[in-house]
């Protein structure tokens, strides 16, 4: 999706007819520095790349079918330069929680590299001790209201650093929990994973596995459903669909962008197939190391 701000904004109406290059020239040649300010343009050149791209009319990361420079897995190393090129502004810090979902935060990418990659960022211990709706619930040594709800640390494991093609600007890095005062939370499901894979090592052997993830697609939206209580929700296929290539193809336009994009973040993807209950979709991942698989698992739920 190319975001405009063009119709929006006069300059941005006449900043459409440049480049981009020539975009980011013009503002700084015949702008004042006031001027740039209120536009909320004295910013460094990596953001003022950004805001030019808007307002020309170009999205900030690539579309499908252009060739993205940077996919997979990446290093610091590789983190610092696309942040000083303006390709990423957000590093995104993530853990699986109780319920599997992928919980943390947005940080700036410019804090990251400065104060957190060789720390921490904090988040509250009551994550790990709430229910599916994020209540929390009492009787948790780990967090409660006798307690207290303290903080603990997300501790980036740099080996998971990936890219996040379907977020514009955006790194994601798979977290540890640990307390503040730099010991292992035992009971978030990162640290009962590392735990079992301990027990096997001692045994000489090594969990291998691959996940087959399945789907209903409904044609509501997020918020539609929400407003109807999840009740009458419209499927995207009338009959069973199962292998059914014709039927699967309407929404292959959807089962292909994610596939690529999970590529994209250094995930495999085995492939894509209609299944038997209205609306359900079936994707297959190759199996990896089980640490690997379950970071991967929650990315893509997410």
């Amino acid at each position: 999706m190319v975001v405009s701000l063009g119709t929006l904004d006069p300059l941005g109406e006449v900043l459409a007819t440049f480049s981009q290059k020539n975009a980011v020239y013009l503002v700084n040649k015949f702008l004042p520095p006031d001027a740039r300010n209120r536009l909320g343009l004295g910013l460094p050149a990596r953001s003022l790349n950004l805001w030019c791209n808007l307002m020309v009319g170009k999205p900030t990361s690539k579309k499908r079918n252009e060739t993205m420079a940077t996919k997979g897995y990446i290093s610091m190393d590789q983190l610092k330069s696309l942040y000083e090129a303006g390709e990423i502004d957000t590093v995104i810090m993530a853990f699986t929680d109780m319920q599997g979902r992928l919980i943390g935060k947005r940080v700036a990418a410019r804090h990251f590299l400065d104060n957190i990659a060789g720390h921490a960022a904090e988040c509250c211990n009551y994550l790990l001790a709430v229910d599916i709706e994020n209540n929390t619930i009492q009787g948790y040594e780990i967090s409660s209201w006798d307690t207290g709800y303290a903080d603990m640390a997300m501790v980036p494991d740099m080996k998971t650093m990936r890219m996040a093609p379907w977020l514009p600007g955006s790194v994601i890095v798979t977290t540890d929990l640990h307390t503040t005062s730099h010991e292992v939370i035992p009971q978030s499901p990162r640290s009962i994973l590392k735990a079992q894979m301990d027990k096997l090592e001692k045994l000489g052997m090594k969990a291998l596995v691959g996940t087959e993830l399945e789907f209903i697609v409904f044609d509501d939206t997020f918020r539609d459903a929400w407003a109807k209580g999840y009740r009458e929700l419209k499927p995207s296929t009338d009959y069973n669909v199962d292998y059914d290539l014709l039927a699967s193809t309407r929404v292959e336009p959807m089962l292909r962008e994610i596939r690529n994009s999970m590529d994209d973040a250094g995930m495999y993807c085995e492939g894509v197939k209609g299944e038997c209950n209205l609306g359900q979709q079936e994707i297959a991942f190759l199996y990896d190391d089980v640490m690997t698989t379950c970071d991967n698992h929650g990315v893509y739920k997410s």
